[in-house]
């Protein structure tokens, strides 16, 4: 809408925006102020301060500018929706980035969030092409939960443009306006409890966690803390009762937590440390402090002195039918390449029954594995040799037949592993990457504990872009990926995309080793498909390497049924 928009009446007017702000016909029935929105909508106009101001769009109180609504508009590229609603909790939204000409040259996109403690983007830079203009690029917006009661708080995302084409490299920045609804809820706590380590202790004595504790607050009497242990068994603080006033408050009292030998080979243990608070001062009186989960290493380990390689795989290699393992083809695969850990999709065969999985992981990997099996009719799961110490899953906010599973597990040393196993949406797959690092950061911060992290499985990703930058926070995402014998990294059944992945964090990364099979060693890990060791890689003449991979056939990547290619990485871990 610009400034040349037919303005039917206009006169000085209260700011009070209220109502619907727009009717949907092009006469008016009251002696309010009106221009054209198009669509057969007209849109109430009011003055705020010197300017006019259009209510727009309908059932909303939010109000553009007519310069503003000129700026939004170019003949090159539309930023929609001008304003969007959003909550700290359960209201997301989506802005859209349409071309509407074909650029000679990439456009460059950035995105840039004026308060960025209140909204969150998943993507914030992207590369437009000329050869894919016309699709439409969506940028997902959530709110942050900052734990304070501000109330609503009104931002701004500003796009700006960059190009080697003169049309799109001169283009003003376009903007969105972003209201996130406050949750009312405050989540802090006047008692301050830093972490100087992390909450891990060991019966060796070698792992010590330190705690400082101060007030936030002057309080109006003594404030006492006591320190309980849930396990003084397994692990105590040194000291039982902290004790604050007006006059130390504020000065950090230091606060050891040491592991506890029990001469048992029992493994590592957690235990809880708990803060009860005691005071007249009706500000921390029976204030909650949140309670602290803490790992205890076991000197005894069940795991000996060592080098432990173990070989972890993202599989969604069914090759039934209904979504489903069958006798044959991917229990080949499995055989053959002796996975430890494995993060498995469309985790069906025969019945589901309890019996029919166990005995599809006995054949397929060894009755000493444990596994976790999600639910939905597309499940997905996590395969384990070594023990899975706790499990569970978060829904996905697009799809109710599958869900986002994880597993704990128990690896050698002193380091547990978090496996989250994946079946993206294959239509809509971006919105749920952001929700879903959320909820891992939310599961490391109320356990506790500084996990190894890798995420595996079929994101039915049709190229890379995108996923990089939204996993980015917490795995290693850069190439080089996994690849065949011929440099392939594609996993889907025709070998044309990036289908399936296998991400580590950093600290996991760093432990990675090549993949070794037959006269091949695969620094970044390898995609398996039987067709390639069938026909041979072009770095051997084409021989052929099935022998390399009993009992795998042939036929097996490329049965009737069969999903993807799986994606192996090996790591090794020392225990000393």
């Amino acid at each position: 809408m610009s400034r040349q928009t037919r303005v039917l009446a206009l006169t000085a007017m209260a700011v009070v925006i209220l109502g619907t702000g727009c009717i949907e016909n092009h006469g008016s029935s009251d002696d309010k102020n009106y221009v054209d929105c198009g669509d057969g909508t007209l849109c109430e106009v009011i003055i705020v301060g010197d300017k006019e101001c259009i209510l727009k769009p309908c059932g909303s109180d939010y109000c553009i500018s007519c310069e503003e609504e000129q700026k939004q508009e170019n003949d090159y590229i539309k930023v929609s929706p001008s304003a969007l609603t959003v909550s700290e909790v359960n209201q997301s939204g989506i802005i859209s980035i349409s071309m509407l000409a074909e650029p000679s040259a990439p456009v460059s996109v950035t995105a840039k969030v004026l308060d960025e403690t209140e909204i969150e983007l998943d993507l914030d830079s992207f590369v437009i092409e000329p050869a894919n203009w016309k699709n439409a690029q969506k940028i997902y917006v959530s709110g942050i939960d900052d734990g304070e009661r501000d109330g609503d708080v009104n931002t701004v995302v500003e796009f700006s443009f960059a190009s080697e084409d003169a049309r799109f490299a001169s283009l003003e920045p376009l903007t969105v306006e972003v209201k996130c609804i406050d949750d009312g809820r405050y989540s802090g706590s006047d008692v301050i409890v830093k972490q100087y380590t992390y909450l891990e202790t060991s019966e060796d004595g070698k792992h010590v966690a330190k705690l400082g504790v101060h007030l936030a607050k002057k309080p109006t009497s003594t404030v006492t803390l006591n320190v309980m242990s849930s396990d003084v068994t397994e692990g105590a603080p040194d000291k039982t009762v902290l004790s604050f006033d007006a006059s130390n408050y504020s000065v950090e009292q230091i606060l050891y937590i040491h592991g506890v030998d029990d001469n048992e080979s029992d493994g590592n243990q957690q235990y809880t440390i708990r803060f009860n608070v005691v005071s007249e001062d009706a500000r921390y009186a029976g204030a909650s402090v949140e309670s602290l989960t803490m790992t205890n290493f076991d000197n005894e380990d069940a795991y000996p002195s060592g080098t432990y390689r173990i070989r972890l795989m993202a599989a969604n290699t069914t090759s039934g039918g209904d979504q489903s393992y069958e006798d044959g083809p991917g229990i080949r695969i499995f055989q053959a390449l002796k996975p430890d850990i494995v993060l498995i999709q469309e985790f069906n065969y025969g019945n589901n029954s309890e019996e029919s999985i166990r005995q599809f992981v006995d054949t397929a990997f060894g009755p000493e594995y444990s596994y976790y099996r999600g639910g939905g009719s597309i499940p997905n799961g996590i395969i384990s040799r070594y023990d899975i110490i706790s499990s569970g899953g978060w829904n996905s906010n697009v799809v109710t037949n599958r869900r986002w599973e994880w597993a704990v597990i128990d690896l050698p040393g002193h380091k547990d592993l978090l496996a989250i196993s994946l079946h993206l949406h294959t239509d809509d797959n971006a919105s749920e990457m952001r929700p879903l690092i959320t909820k891992i950061q939310s599961k490391m911060t109320a356990d506790q504990q500084n996990y190894y992290l890798a995420v595996g499985g079929d994101f039915n990703t049709k190229t890379r872009s995108g996923t990089e930058g939204r996993f980015a926070t917490l795995f290693t995402v850069n190439s080089p990926y996994p690849a065949d014998q011929n440099g392939n990294e594609y996993t889907n059944s025709s070998r044309t995309s990036p289908y399936d992945w296998l991400l580590f964090s950093p600290e996991l990364d760093k432990l990675e080793v090549p993949v070794v099979i037959g006269k091949h060693s695969y620094s970044s890990g390898h995609v398996f498909d039987s067709r390639v060791y069938h026909k041979g890689c072009a770095l051997h003449s084409g021989v052929n390497e099935l022998p390399d991979v009993p009992p795998v056939q042939a036929s097996d990547s490329r049965a009737l049924e069969m999903q993807h290619m799986p994606v192996i990485r090996d790591i090794q871990i020392v225990v000393e």
